[in-house]
């Protein structure tokens, strides 16, 4: 069986020729968004060291930066840990080293 000679793989794609599809210009997967994996509320429980039924009762009082996604609560941990310090900031507590 002959060897069909393969092109080069780029990180580019070419546009496409398609006539169902159109021309579409080149994508670089680099510009492609990379989202943080999104927490349930029995995850973000496990994080802050609370029951999940508190998770869901500060995010439906809007006390817990959370958003409905369907019928379930998610979390995106960088949120929670900026909510974290702002919390320890508003009870006026240092951030840094505990003093004497």
């Amino acid at each position: 069986m002959p060897k069909i000679p393969r092109k080069p793989v780029s990180s580019v794609t070419e546009p496409s020729t398609s006539p169902a599809l159109g021309t579409r210009p080149a994508v670089q997967a680099s510009i492609l968004p990379v989202w943080e994996p999104l927490l349930t509320a029995i995850e973000a429980g496990e994080l802050l060291r609370v029951h999940e039924k508190t998770i869901i009762r500060y995010a439906r009082a809007q006390k817990l930066p959370g958003f409905l996604l369907g019928e379930r609560w998610r979390f995106k941990q960088s949120t929670l840990a900026r909510w974290v310090d702002d919390q320890i900031e508003l009870a006026g507590q240092p951030l840094g080293r505990m003093e004497n």
